[in-house]
C-alpha cells in the first residue's frame, strides 16, 4: 500500500527535508529502504541517516516502529513523503486511527538525542500527519486505455460465463423456461429450441463469440498496435538487463566460465595498474578454483604488487578498498582464508587513506566483521590483524572527537572482545573500556544506546562466571535497565530473548545472593 507521510517543521527548504529515493552506500546508489537500513552497521547508521535525509529517517522511524514491514520506493508528492509499505491490516488500522503519526512524530524528534548529531536537531519540532494513498499514477498501470482494456476483458469472462451455462443441458433443465402463450398463427409451428435458436434481440443482445487470442481494441482513440509496441519494447529492455546479468559471471560466482571474460579484459592496457592488480586477482581465484595452482599464485604475487607499487590517489582509496574487500571477502567463501587474510590487509591499508572519516570507519569496520567471520585459519593470525585494525580505527578519531567516532570506537571495542573469546581477561578489559567511552561520552544517556546495554550484559556474565557475583548482579541490573530503554534496537525480538534472559539470570542469582 502507499503510505503518504505529510510534516511541517521550521526549515523545510533545507535540503535535508528533500525526499531522495536513493544514496550513496559502499561506493553504489542504493535504493532507500528497510532492507539497506538492516545491512547497516549500527555505528555508521547516523552518517547514513544525515546522508539520506528525511527520507532515510522515516524509513528509519518505521522499521523502529513496527519491524515486520517493509519500506521502500520513496517519493515526493509536493513537499511531502510517499512510500510503498507491506499492507499490514494492524498497520493500516493504526494509521487510519492516527497511531502511526504519534509514534512516527515521537520516534523523528528523538533521533536528536539518540544519534547525537547536530543534523536531527530540526526535526525535534517536526509535526507529522499520515494517510493511506490509493494509488500513485504509474506509466504504466494507470493509463487510462489499460483500465478499459481491463473492463472490456471482465465482460468477456462474463460472456463467456453465459454461454457455459445455457449450453450446459444439465442446468438448463433444472431451469427450465416457462410455458408462454403462443397465438393462433402460431400452434401449427413447432416451437424454437431453447438450446440451439439464439434469444431474441429486443431482450437479450447475441453473445460475442471468444477466443483466447483475440484483443479488445481500446476506446482512448490509440492503435492497439502503438500500445503493444510499448510492452514488447520494455520486456526487450528487461530480456537485455537479464542478458546482461548473465554475461556477467563473476558476480555470478561462475568462476570457469568468468575466466576467460577476465583474460580478454586483462589485455585491455588502457586500464590504472590499481585496477589490473585487482584483475589479477580475480583471475587467480578463478585459476585456483579451476586446479591451476601455480598459475593462480603467480598472478596473486603480481595482482599484491600491482597494487602496492605507487601511491594511490586519495579519491580513489575507498573505490579501491570495496574492490580489494570484495575479492577478500569471495577468497573467503572459497576456503582459501590465508590469501584472504593477506588481501584484506591490503584493502584496510587502503581505507586508511581516505579522506571523508566516516568512510574510513565504514571500510575499516567491514574488513574487521570479515575477520569475525572467518574460519578455518589459524586464530592468532586473525587476531593479530584485527588487533592492527582496531589501534588503526582510534588512531584516526584521535584529534576528532564527536558522538560518531566514539561509537565507532565502542563497537570495535565489542567486536575485540568477540575475537578474544576464551581469554576472559582481555574480554573484561574491552568490554569495560567501551562502557567507559559510552558513559564519558554520553553520561546518564548512555542507557539509551543497544550496545552499550550488550557491553553490560557480556560483562556481567563474565563477572558471574570468575565468582564476582555482587558486581555481577549490579552489572546485569544496568544492563536490563539499558535494554528495556534503548530505542534503536534494529530486531525486537532479539531485544525481547536478551531480556527475558537477562531477567532469569537476575532472578537466580539474586536468590544465591540471599542464601550467602
Amino acid at each position: 500500500m502507499k503510505l503518504k507521510v505529510g510534516f511541517t517543521c521550521e526549515n523545510k527548504a533545507n535540503k535535508f527535508f528533500t525526499v531522495k529515493e536513493q544514496i550513496s552506500w559502499r561506493a553504489e546508489k542504493k535504493a532507500v529502504c528497510t532492507d539497506l537500513l538492516n545491512s547497516v552497521p549500527q555505528p555508521l547508521l547516523s552518517s547514513v541517516l544525515s546522508k539520506g535525509g528525511i527520507s532515510t529517517a522515516i524509513c528509519q522511524a518505521l522499521l523502529i516502529i513496527k519491524p515486520s514491514i517493509k519500506v521502500t520506493n520513496f517519493q515526493s508528492d509536493n513537499g511531502d513523503v510517499v512510500c510503498d509499505v507491506t499492507d499490514d491490516e494492524s498497520f493500516r488500522n493504526d494509521v487510519i486511527q492516527g497511531k502511526t503519526a504519534k509514534t512516527l512524530q515521537l520516534q523523528l524528534r528523538s533521533f536528536r538525542r539518540v544519534y547525537r548529531d547536530k543534523v536531527f536537531k530540526q526535526l525535534t519540532r517536526i509535526t507529522v500527519k499520515c494517510t493511506i494513498e490509493r494509488s500513485v499514477t504509474s506509466k504504466f498501470s494507470q493509463s487510462s486505455w489499460n483500465d478499459e482494456i481491463y473492463e472490456n476483458r471482465k465482460k468477456e469472462r462474463n460472456t463467456t460465463k453465459q454461454e457455459k451455462v445455457e449450453d450446459d443441458p444439465i442446468r438448463t433443465s433444472k431451469a427450465p423456461p416457462k410455458p408462454t402463450k403462443q397465438s393462433h398463427n402460431s400452434r401449427d409451428k413447432p416451437a424454437p429450441s431453447s438450446e440451439t435458436s439464439p434469444p431474441s434481440r429486443e431482450k437479450v443482445p447475441p453473445p460475442k463469440p471468444h477466443s483466447s487470442k483475440s484483443k479488445t481494441p481500446p476506446k482512448s482513440g490509440k492503435r492497439p498496435e502503438d500500445l503493444f509496441d510499448l510492452f514488447s519494447q520494455f520486456s526487450d529492455m528487461l530480456g537485455q538487463t537479464k542478458e546482461d546479468d548473465k554475461g556477467d559471471f563473476w558476480k555470478r560466482k561462475k568462476y570457469t566460465e568468468a575466466l576467460p571474460q577476465l583474460m580478454k579484459e586483462l589485455e585491455d592496457t588502457s586500464k590504472d595498474l590499481k585496477d589490473r592488480g585487482v584483475l589479477h586477482l580475480k583471475i587467480g581465484l578463478c585459476l585456483t578454483q579451476v586446479g591451476r595452482a601455480r598459475e593462480s599464485g603467480n598472478y596473486i604475487s603480481d595482482g599484491l604488487a600491482m597494487i602496492k607499487r605507487e601511491d594511490t590517489d586519495p579519491g580513489r582509496c575507498e573505490e579501491l578498498g570495496n574492490a580489494i574487500k570484495d575479492v577478500a571477502e569471495r577468497f573467503s567463501d572459497c576456503g582459501q582464508v590465508r590469501k584472504a587474510i593477506i588481501i584484506i590487509k591490503l584493502a584496510a591499508s587502503m581505507y586508511k587513506k581516505v579522506e571523508e572519516l566516516r568512510h574510513a570507519y565504514n571500510g575499516l569496520m567491514e574488513c574487521n566483521c570479515l575477520l569475525i567471520g572467518m574460519k578455518g585459519a589459524d586464530k592468532s593470525i586473525i587476531i593479530k590483524l584485527a588487533e592492527e585494525i582496531h589501534q588503526t580505527i582510534f588512531k584516526l578519531g584521535e584529534n576528532k572527537k564527536n558522538p560518531s567516532t566514539v561509537m565507532v570506537r565502542c563497537t570495535s571495542c565489542f567486536n575485540m572482545a568477540t575475537l578474544y573469546f576464551g581469554d576472559r581477561a582481555k574480554e573484561v578489559e574491552m568490554y569495560r573500556k567501551a562502557i567507559e567511552m559510552y558513559e564519558e561520552e554520553s553520561g546518564s544517556d548512555a542507557k539509551f544506546f543497544s550496545l552499550y546495554g550488550m557491553c553490560l550484559n557480556r560483562l556481567g556474565y563474565l563477572l558471574q562466571m570468575e565468582g564476582k557475583v555482587f558486581e555481577a548482579e549490579e552489572v546485569l541490573t544496568n544492563s536490563l535497565l539499558s535494554m528495556k530503554l534503548a530505542n534503536d534496537w534494529k530486531n525486537e525480538a532479539n531485544r525481547q530473548k536478551l531480556i527475558d534472559t537477562t531477567e532469569r539470570t537476575l532472578e537466580k542469582l539474586r536468590f544465591e545472593l540471599s542464601t550467602i
